[in-house]
């Protein structure tokens, strides 16, 4: 059993957000988490590590994909300083058009990341067990989440022009880390001397 976690970091206005994943015929979602607001990022490389080292089986299978956009980079240098048997794959979110790998980092598009969650509930195989802690946050969230474009042809993706008054999408985007990782099965692991 593979499982691959996707870990969206937050700042001050965002939730971080984790979401399990094991991809077999269907993509199941087996643990969510979402840290309040304000959770220190030693604090959540804490608990994302205990969580990666509770995962079953032979933990060198499973992935910890990680959004290193923004804050990320010395969040994804704090995982790969500790300890761990897993993998980690830094994920940088752009809005190009074309997945990229350049120094153990992958470059993916965002409308990549929002299009793996697109086929996975188009093609019904997406499944949430609705009595997880947080499964109402992501059904909510996905319910939010839009695509707009301006009047030049680009495109943006979000909770909406109103995710400051209350919408989000940190659990999407962990959603999207871990199917698009599950589904691009091509890792890349640095190890610091």
């Amino acid at each position: 059993m593979e499982l691959h976690v996707g870990l969206d970091l937050g700042q001050s206005q965002d939730y971080t957000a984790l979401v399990l994943l094991e991809q077999t015929d269907v993509a199941s979602v087996r643990y969510l988490c979402r840290w309040p607001l304000g959770t220190s990022y030693p604090v959540i490389v804490n608990d994302v590590q205990g969580i990666m080292e509770s995962l079953p089986q032979d933990a060198t299978r499973h992935v910890l994909a990680i959004d290193q956009t923004g804050v990320g980079a010395p969040i994804v240098e704090l995982f790969r300083q500790a300890p761990h048997k897993y993998r980690i794959r830094a994920v940088h979110i752009t809005g190009g058009s074309a997945v990229s790998h350049d120094g153990g980092i992958t470059y993916v598009p965002k409308r990549d990341l929002v299009a793996a969650v697109a086929v996975a509930l188009q093609t019904r195989t997406l499944k949430v067990d609705s009595s997880l802690k947080h499964a109402d946050t992501l059904r909510d969230e996905l319910l939010n989440f839009k695509v707009t474009f301006t009047a030049s042809g680009h495109d943006s993706y979000g909770a909406g022009a109103d995710w400051r008054v209350g919408n989000h999408d940190d659990l999407v985007l962990a959603l999207a880390i871990a199917l698009w990782s599950a589904t691009h099965r091509r890792v890349i692991e640095i190890t610091l001397v």
